[in-house]
């Protein structure tokens, strides 16, 4: 039977038991011997560090990287910034070459060009220093 000892009465109790029977004492769980030789293993993601990376350089600009370690909802999201942001631009310039009153929608193509890219360098950098995770919160590392 798995037991342990009670760090408070000395008493052997179940390993399933967060408190003490005999005591009332908090019992910490056991941790295993991997877990402590090797904490960051376990928060390793199995996507590749290098793949990601150069997908992000190579298609950055359509967000490949995003789908490749499983943040598909992300990647629509960035998609829809970037088409807005086209949108946007081609109304401004439609309607300031038509009436004159396009500023409105060349500015929300400016910012909505401008977060589609941001979110893209602080990936980037992410990635770089690994703390880039994917969709399991697991992170892509070297």
């Amino acid at each position: 039977m798995n037991e342990k000892t009670c760090p408070s009465c000395g008493k052997q109790i179940n390993n399933d038991f967060n408190v003490c029977p005999y005591c009332g004492a908090k019992v910490e769980e056991n941790i295993s011997n991997e877990a402590i030789s090797n904490p960051l293993e376990n928060q390793k993601s199995e996507k590749s560090w290098v793949v990601c990376l150069l997908l992000l350089l190579f298609f950055g600009y359509i967000y490949i990287y995003k789908f490749y370690v499983g943040k598909i909802f992300e990647g629509f999201i960035a998609w829809i910034i970037g088409i807005a942001a086209v949108i946007f631009f081609i109304m401004g310039i439609a309607f300031v070459y038509g009436d004159g009153n396009g500023i409105v929608f060349i500015v929300l193509a400016l910012l909505f060009g401008f977060i589609y890219l941001a979110w893209m360098v602080v990936d980037f950098f992410a990635i770089l220093i690994g703390k880039f995770k994917d969709s399991e919160g697991k992170y892509v590392v070297k």
